[in-house]
């Protein structure tokens, strides 16, 4: 009878073992949180959640009931909106103020800052025919803020008056001195004599048809922000870590391949095949 309630205990321990390893291996799931309007579901989760919850790499905080997201060396966004369907987060740097058009951007960010194994990207890998794949752009313009001696009369330099001038409260507000914003990758050679380039950031252009005719309405759309892909959650099981959407928006693995960028900043895509069928 001994024998028989040691044996049992053994098993009973060893159950015991096993489930509390399968619990350990799915906490990251967690129960949503949320901070102001945000709703905060793996692979996201909070600073102040468990530390076994979401995916390190989709770390949140809340500071004074905004979501923030820190990018890079000590980039700061608020979290306006989590896209959980296609993946997007869309995000506005936390110097701008949506009713104060002289707040811009504090934290420089360019799509050359984003790396195509990063854990938030300005691309989506989309396949087009059985072995071509395209990376799919997402819709974000630069906008330079730049800073000059003396008046600038030119159709890309678009005055930021009266939003920013030298008696307001903005980085760029310095007497004597002329604030201009640029649309657009930057060139050494498009900076005027006596000009300097003060701030670089990326912002989605919301009515791309129509001409811009003052500086408060790019202002709007600084504000509105812009998006970042955070696909590559799918591809960490991948060897590559790259996989690509197929017609049905199911994730597949891909091979090692060329990622060839120009110098247009165009991408061009070689020897990129399959690795494996299964779907994620």
């Amino acid at each position: 009878m001994l024998r028989l309630i040691i044996t049992g205990s053994v098993f009973f321990f060893i159950f015991l073992i096993v489930l509390q390893n399968s619990i350990a291996t799915n906490t990251n799931h967690c129960p949503p949180s949320a901070c102001g309007r945000t709703n905060i579901s793996y692979p996201f989760s909070l600073q102040t959640d468990p530390i076994s919850c979401g995916d390190d790499k989709y770390k949140l905080s809340c500071e004074n009931n905004f979501t923030v997201l820190h990018l890079f060396n000590g980039g700061m966004y608020h979290v306006h909106a989590i896209n959980y369907d296609d993946f997007m987060i869309q995000l506005v740097d936390a110097s701008v103020y949506r009713d104060d058009c002289s707040s811009i951007p504090s934290f420089p960010l360019t799509s050359y800052s984003f790396r195509f194994e990063d854990p938030y990207t300005l691309y989506k890998y989309k396949q087009e025919t059985k072995n071509k794949f395209r990376w799919e752009t997402l819709p974000a313009e630069t906008i330079g803020f730049i800073k000059c001696q003396n008046p600038v009369n030119s159709s890309v330099y678009l005055d930021t008056s009266p939003c920013i001038n030298s008696s307001t409260n903005s980085s760029l507000s310095h007497s004597g001195m002329y604030s201009y914003a640029y649309i657009g990758e930057i060139a050494g050679n498009d900076l005027r004599d006596g000009c300097s380039l003060e701030m670089v950031s990326l912002f989605r252009r919301l009515d791309s048809k129509n001409r811009i005719s003052s500086f408060i309405e790019i202002h709007r759309e600084i504000a509105f922000g812009f998006e970042l892909s955070w696909h590559n959650i799918n591809c960490r099981n991948c060897s590559s870590h790259l996989c690509y959407l197929d017609n049905k928006d199911h994730f597949h693995c891909l091979k090692t391949g060329f990622l060839v960028r120009n110098a247009s900043d165009s991408i061009k895509n070689h020897c990129l095949t399959d690795e494996t069928t299964s779907v994620f």
